[in-house]
Formats: structure tokens, C-alpha cells, sequence
């Protein structure tokens, strides 16, 4: 139940990060190889939305726990 209210979260989020960043989708499902782009991320119970920078969460974003 937690990971799926997770990824539902995670796609409403995605879609006012996106509507209002001008960088480039990030390609690919390895996110340690995204570099200048704006992605998604969801592993453990967290989930991430927001930019990329040397594979790391840069900038603008939205860090959310499952707790």
C-alpha cells in the first residue's frame, strides 16, 4: 500500500516539476549517469523529483519518505 501511494505521489509531484523546469528529461534507468537533466527516482520507501547534476539530487526538487 505504502509504494503505491508512493508512486502515486511521485507522479503528481513529477508533473509540476516538469511543467515548470526547462532542462531536458533524463534518459536511461541507471540516475547515477544523469548529468544537467530532471528525472525521477524511487528505492526503499523514498522517492526523489526534481534535477540531476553528476548523477546526484541538484537544485530543484522534492525528497519525499515513506514515513
Amino acid at each position: 500500500m505504502k509504494n503505491k501511494i508512493l508512486i502515486t505521489f511521485l507522479i503528481l509531484i513529477s508533473f509540476n516539476v516538469f511543467a515548470n523546469n526547462d532542462k531536458e528529461l533524463c534518459k536511461g534507468n541507471n540516475f547515477s549517469e544523469w548529468n544537467n537533466c530532471k528525472g525521477s527516482t524511487a528505492k526503499n520507501g523514498t522517492a526523489y523529483v526534481g534535477n540531476f547534476k553528476n548523477g546526484l539530487y541538484h537544485g530543484q526538487g522534492t525528497f519525499t519518505f515513506s514515513d
